[in-house]
């Protein structure tokens, strides 16, 4: 369902683009099919363990895009430049050497879109701004620009940001989502103990030693950074009464990087919150550290913790480029806020994502 609106959007772009333009558009290079595609994607998930997009050929990099939204991450790198990917936490973008290689590369790829269509400019190319990793994300709609991207010394991945492979009919696109309505049924010791002052604690605990971990820490003074699909309102527990029984002095923080939906540049809806809409975020909060309460709810891991909520996807498969900008914006945020010591991601994709 949710990605009938951007196919419908997508179509009135491609069609206000046509009667734009009275001459033929150029002829492209063949799209390929996506099952040759993912029978490449799945053949190197059975023997690897992974895909990464450097395994397929132009052709079919074309194909991801024109099956997907047409973003490409691109990362860059000055000339000759090694081990970037060691030392990403060190570099400045803003560096002569780093911001010539980028203006290098975006000419690049203006210099091959312009033989498309000469109105489009550097901006209108830009899918997402980056102010901190050598990245930059742009539509791609001349399968010519794969094939210099790749081949250009100044170049160090470009890869389509949306595409995933179906497998068939399957559709991923709820995965992990669902109500945070609890279970009935449940029955202790089966399924939990009563513990004090008055809340459940879940039977997988025994198995990770966790009240033995109690007897050193229960998250004390430690921030965790849950990036996932954000935090419900409703939730009382991850709010107001954060605070209460053997949990007390800590904080909550929530906070959004999911960049709001858009095709071609043009954005839509309005501007996405930290609430989540899917549910799993709240689960993962909840299962790190609910409070140790007196209403009978479930604890948590460490349940003295500090949080920080960062809503950085739709849901927890990374089907979207903007989900995958998202996650990227969570990590770069974590990485510059000095009290968060743990970051934790329950989500994932089957493709490569360099960004």
């Amino acid at each position: 369902m949710k990605k009938n609106h951007l196919i419908l959007i997508f179509a009135l772009v491609l069609f206000a683009g046509a009667c734009r333009k009275n001459e033929p558009a150029p002829e492209l290079a063949p799209t390929g099919t996506t099952t040759e595609l993912d029978d490449l994607i799945r053949a190197k998930l059975e023997s690897e363990g992974r895909f990464e997009w450097q395994w397929a050929s132009d052709e079919q990099v074309w194909t991801a895009l024109t099956n997907s939204d047409h973003v490409m991450s691109v990362g860059y790198q000055p000339e000759g430049e090694q081990n970037v990917r060691d030392r990403i936490h060190e570099i400045n973008i803003n560096d002569s050497r780093w911001s010539a290689a980028r203006q290098s590369v975006l000419n690049l790829i203006l210099e091959s879109e312009r033989r498309l269509d000469p109105d489009i400019t550097a901006e209108s190319l830009t899918a997402f701004t980056e102010d901190v990793l050598p990245v930059v994300d742009v539509y791609v709609r001349n399968p010519a620009t794969i094939t210099l991207l790749r081949a250009s010394g100044l170049v160090r991945y470009a890869e389509p940001m949306a595409y995933e492979p179906t497998f068939g009919a399957v559709d991923r696109s709820d995965s992990g989502c669902g109500s945070n309505t609890p279970a009935g049924g449940l029955t202790s010791p089966a399924d939990y103990t009563n513990i004090t002052p008055d809340c459940k604690q879940s039977w997988n605990h025994s198995y990770h030693q966790i009240n033995q971990a109690w007897e050193s820490s229960t998250g004390s003074g430690v921030r965790v950074m849950i990036i996932d699909t954000g935090c419900s309102p409703d939730q009382d527990n991850l709010g107001a009464s954060l605070n209460q029984g053997n949990s007390s002095g800590r904080s909550i923080s929530k906070l959004v990087t999911l960049p709001r939906p858009s095709i071609f540049g043009i954005q839509y809806g309005p501007a996405e919150t930290p609430d989540d809409v899917c549910g799993h975020g709240t689960s993962m909060l909840g299962a790190c550290g609910a409070p140790r309460g007196e209403d009978g709810a479930a604890v948590g891991i460490a349940y003295n913790c500090n949080f920080t909520s960062v809503r950085a996807t739709v849901d927890v498969f990374l089907n979207e480029s903007r989900e995958v900008k998202g996650v990227a914006d969570a990590f770069v945020l974590a990485g510059n806020t000095s009290n968060v010591k743990i970051i934790s991601l329950s989500l994932g994709r089957l493709t490569s994502a360099s960004q």
